[in-house]
């Protein structure tokens, strides 16, 4: 069986959820991430689309602090996908994701852009509604799809990953990183 490997590297502010989401997606934890990422951080994780397709995603967390912004460039080249996230509850967070989603459109064509807002668990309905009308309306016009997650609950955080591979499955004309054979068989290799 052959499986698809796609790039997906996940960019926003420092304290965006960007490692929350990571690791609730990875590990299927939750705990707290009080200290910030440093560099990147990297997971490959396999999923199923509805057709049976296997895609290997191999998941980039990036540091969010401003002074590793160049460094993050180098991790986002070459991505097939890339979710940008911003913390619901943050002005500050939603600035940085548009800059980040600007940057990616004039240098990263052929990357498809998912925008992810975080922390749904700490908005209120009222406040929710008012912060999806808006980023809907961004989304649409850079041709974007847009969800909202919660680390804390799990809400959205699998389907997320799914509308990626389920996109690539429906849209092939993406990056794919490469394709991998599986056989099952164990082969031994041996160096020089």
């Amino acid at each position: 069986m052959t499986a698809i490997g796609l790039k997906v590297v996940l960019l926003g502010s420092s304290g965006a959820g960007k490692t929350s989401l990571f690791e609730r997606f990875v590990h299927d934890s939750r705990g707290g991430h009080d200290l910030p990422t440093v560099g990147a951080d990297f997971a490959r994780k396999t999923l199923i689309s509805s057709t049976g397709n296997k895609y290997v995603l191999g998941l980039w967390d990036t540091a969010g602090h401003e002074r590793f912004d160049s460094m993050i460039r180098l991790f986002y080249r070459g991505a097939s996908a890339a979710i940008v996230c911003f913390d619901l509850s943050s002005e500050e967070s939603w600035e940085k994701a548009k800059s980040w989603m600007s940057e990616l459109q004039a240098k990263e064509e052929a990357c498809k852009i998912y925008l992810c807002g975080t922390k749904l668990d700490l908005l209120n309905a009222k406040q929710r509604q008012q912060e999806a009308q808006r980023v809907t309306l961004f989304a649409k016009e850079i041709n974007a799809k847009y969800i909202e997650t919660s680390s804390h609950t799990g809400k959205n955080i699998g389907k997320l990953f799914q509308i990626i591979i389920e996109d690539f499955e429906n849209n092939p004309s993406g990056k794919v990183i490469e394709n991998i054979l599986l056989t099952g068989e164990n082969v031994e290799r041996k160096c020089c």
